[in-house]
């Protein structure tokens, strides 16, 4: 499938792998997400991660569409930003973080994001969670 190969693609559908799976990371769900965290976390926040992570020197651009094409991979996975706290698995922690879960996305919104400038021979952030899961599939739009 195009999210398991090994191309890097600039511009498209961020994919998020959860146990093997590959699915689309749906946005409905960002905005209640933010204000849990009492922040101004953003999508642009999210996108310049994304694209630091996959060793792009530069984010452009990142947008929450709806996901009409019906001919990309793993049309029907799609994964939601949650909060989780660590407590609930380890006792003694009071850690807090965001985890991904399973949803049907009702919205069908997800992200596209374009970054800019990879840089070639610079190892992948592979050694975090983070980098190990994420994927950004092309499309016919980059």
């Amino acid at each position: 499938s195009q999210a398991d190969s090994m191309n890097y693609y600039s511009s498209g559908t961020l994919m998020i792998r959860k146990e093997g799976q590959w699915g689309k990371l749906c946005t409905q769900n960002f905005a209640n997400l933010s204000s849990l965290f009492q922040s101004r976390w953003t999508l642009e926040d999210l996108g310049k991660v994304v694209c630091k992570t996959m060793t792009f020197r530069f984010f452009d651009s990142i947008e929450s569409v709806n996901d009409t094409n019906g001919s990309e991979v793993n049309q029907n996975t799609y994964y939601e930003l949650i909060y989780s706290n660590d407590a609930a698995h380890q006792p003694h922690s009071s850690r807090l973080g965001l985890t991904f879960q399973d949803t049907d996305c009702s919205e069908k919104n997800v992200v596209r994001i374009t970054c800019r400038n990879l840089e070639c021979g610079v190892r992948p952030q592979a050694n975090t969670q983070w980098a190990r899961t994420k994927r950004v599939t092309g499309s016919r739009h980059s």
